[in-house]
């Protein structure tokens, strides 16, 4: 398998429309022969795909530069690509296609795997998803339609099936392929052409012996119809736990449920229905439910599972739809960096489907990954007892798509929780002292260039997310003291506030007039909140940090946002650098530009800064759960060449300095 990666190396975009491409054989394989044995029964299948590569994210993939290999018994050569489909089976009562083979991307010295291939089908498209390193990750759509499937000639066709690389696909390979630009969108089209495995006609049946006349057909059952909602909603169900774990909802998803629908279903108004432990947090606030967590278990550094008790029923039987979602266990990864949902319930499946064959009674399912849990951009908390993970981001799965009838990778609100704290490591803060020179302009006072903004005469540094901005200085043992704000001297023509005020509120123990003339004053400080330390492959050592700092001049059209960066130790220790989402407006240039502030250029992984460790001597300290760390104090940094045109610096000059921790052990 190794030489046939050397020796056949080729671009990426085939091989992205290749896997989904099977993607588009799926209906066929499951909707022309259905299995007799259970749903998780594997069956063989046949077929192949020749993909033709078009789009603008196709073309993103070739100026990349990105190329592929693939292991059999996957197939490729310059310009088509075959990927088998290995076997069939069934998820949530949708056929899933697994795929034979793998495939390997490389840009440079870069290179992301895709393994355990699969594709969800659905009623009108398809969900192509593949494991990105430990993490599935849905990557393509594929519009395979209703006609592909052709029962009586046990074939599947398919020309011009339109492939889209979705958001977290163009994400996962963007950021690992380390791509200056990858779109999510079109990327090219499927020809299908798949003979499905025959059908074994039965053995003759034996001659029966005549039989009395049969009795009377007993009488069927009525058609199953949706229920109503109550007119009361039932009262809450108390449920012996450790806490709550509350879930603000997708808005677009309620308020599609709550409202009143005239039909196609019997005429009524919607409605989320709460038992067993769950419960409504305010009855005020249609958006925000909460389940009952029971358990936690794991210990830090590993996984950590927490369970929970109770249900939220979403009815709407206007459009024939209820779906319920029982008992969910969330499994956090041991980096604290994603996680996933998974739950019991209960689906009626799409209102399509229903429209087509009629209501269908709720089918019900059992431990299925319904959401992605992405923690690296929720708000984190410490506290002496608990760690409290705020606003963690939610997605739909691959496996949940079919269920939640929404595309996998689509938002679906988020989960505020609680963790013991010796469930994470407390690892000290990482902090930045800012370019003097950069935050004595942005915070001096300007004459607005906005003419509808006059009033916008001073510069922030923002934080959100977990960060903080106006740190006092103080020893490692001794408490953050965090400035919120400073008294703003200077004349003033126009007596409205500063937007300024909403960053900083005012504090009699610091003026920024004073503070000024010291680079080590808190209006220089900056930090961003420790939330995981890993070894990488490659034996580097990274350091994620969360929350966001934001430094902005409004009057001079000025925003630069860093948000959740993490630091790479280099092997040997002698150098490290800063990579960070986030984004910026442009150069300096904006300052006489107003269309330049509602431009913004996002970062996804960019290399912004370079550490120099070399120069500075290493020192030893504890965290305060007993874990011992090795501390780089005043990093001096260094501007990348990628970075000078959105920092407004040259390549090689200074951003300021680092200081930060790491655990012991994970150092080579």
């Amino acid at each position: 398998m190794a030489s046939t990666e050397r020796r056949r190396p080729r671009t990426l975009g085939a091989l992205v429309v290749a896997a989904v491409a099977v993607g588009a054989t799926a209906p066929a394989a499951c909707a022309a022969t259905a299995p007799a044995s259970p749903a998780a029964t594997a069956a063989a299948a046949r077929g192949t795909t020749t993909i033709t590569l078009a789009g603008p994210a196709a073309k993103a993939l070739r100026a990349g530069g990105v190329e592929l290999a693939a292991t059999r018994p996957a197939r490729a050569n310059a310009k088509r690509i075959a990927l088998p489909v290995k076997r069939t089976a069934r998820s949530s009562g949708r056929p899933l296609l697994v795929h034979g083979g793998a495939v390997r991307l490389r840009a440079g010295r870069r290179t992301v795997r895709l393994t355990a291939l699969r594709t969800a089908v659905g009623a009108r498209s398809s969900t192509v998803s593949a494991k990105v390193g430990a993490r599935r990750v849905s990557l393509f759509t594929v519009a395979t339609g209703a006609r592909a499937v052709d029962a009586a000639a046990g074939a599947v066709r398919a020309r011009g099936a339109a492939v889209r690389l979705t958001k977290p696909g163009a994400k996962a390979l963007k950021r690992g392929l380390r791509l200056s630009r990858l779109p999510a969108g079109r990327i090219g089209r499927a020809a299908v052409q798949a003979k499905l495995p025959a059908t074994r006609a039965p053995a003759p049946a034996p001659t029966p012996a005549p039989l009395p006349a049969p009795a009377p057909p007993a009488p069927k059952p009525p058609a199953p119809t949706p229920q109503l909602c109550p007119s009361a909603a039932p009262a809450p169900t108390p449920v012996d736990g450790i806490g709550q774990t509350v879930w603000s909802g997708k808005r677009t998803w309620i308020d599609y449920v709550l409202r009143h629908w005239p039909g196609p279903g019997p005429a009524s108004t919607g409605c989320v229905l709460a038992t067993g432990g769950a419960s409504q947090v305010d009855p005020a606030d249609r958006y925000r439910w909460q389940f009952t967590a029971t358990s936690v278990a794991g210990a830090d550094g590993s996984a950590v599972t927490l369970q929970h008790k109770g249900a939220l029923e979403f009815r709407a039987p206007g459009h024939f739809i209820s779906t319920t979602i029982a008992d969910p266990t969330f499994t956090l990864s041991g980096d604290r960096l994603s996680g996933t949902v998974v739950a019991d319930g209960a689906s009626s499946g799409e209102m399509a489907d229903a429209m087509r064959d009629g209501y269908q009674a709720p089918r019900p399912f059992s431990r299925v990954q319904l959401l992605d849990l992405d923690l690296a951009h929720a708000i984190v908390e410490v506290g002496d007892d608990v760690v409290r993970y705020r606003d963690v981001p939610a997605t739909v799965s691959a496996d949940g798509a079919a269920i939640l009838s929404y595309p996998a990778g689509t938002d679906w609100g988020s989960f505020s929780f609680e963790l013991p704290a010796d469930l994470s490591s407390v690892v000290p803060a990482v902090r930045w002292r800012l370019r003097k020179s950069f935050v004595d302009y942005m915070l001096r006072e300007w004459s607005s260039m906005d003419v509808e903004k006059p009033y916008e005469r001073f510069g922030r540094v923002a934080a959100s997310g977990g960060a903080v901005a106006g740190v006092s200085v103080g020893s490692a043992d001794a408490p953050e003291t965090t400035v919120t704000s400073y008294v703003w001297s200077g004349n003033r023509a126009d007596d409205r506030p500063s937007r300024a005020s909403a960053a900083f509120v005012s504090s009699p123990d610091h003026d920024y007039q004073a503070d000024k003339t010291d680079g080590t004053a808190p209006a220089y400080q900056a930090q961003f909140a420790t939330r995981a330390a890993t070894v990488n492959a490659n034996g580097e050592t990274v350091v994620q940090l969360g929350g966001r700092i934001a430094l902005q001049m409004p009057a001079h059209f000025i925003d630069v946002e860093f948000d959740a960066p993490r630091i790479v130790i280099a092997a040997d220790r002698a150098s490290a650098k800063l990579l960070s989402d986030g984004h910026d407006n442009g150069s300096i240039d904006c300052a006489t530009n107003p269309a330049c502030e509602n431009r913004k250029n996002a970062w996804d992984g960019m290399h912004v800064l370079d550490l120099d460790l070399s120069t500075v001597t290493p020192t030893s300290a504890t965290a305060a759960d007993g874990t011992p760390l090795t501390v780089w104090s005043e990093v001096e940094t260094s501007i990348t060449e990628g970075a000078a045109r959105p920092l407004n610096y040259g390549a090689g000059e200074s951003y300021g300095r680092f200081t930060f921790a790491v655990p012991t052990a994970l150092l080579p």
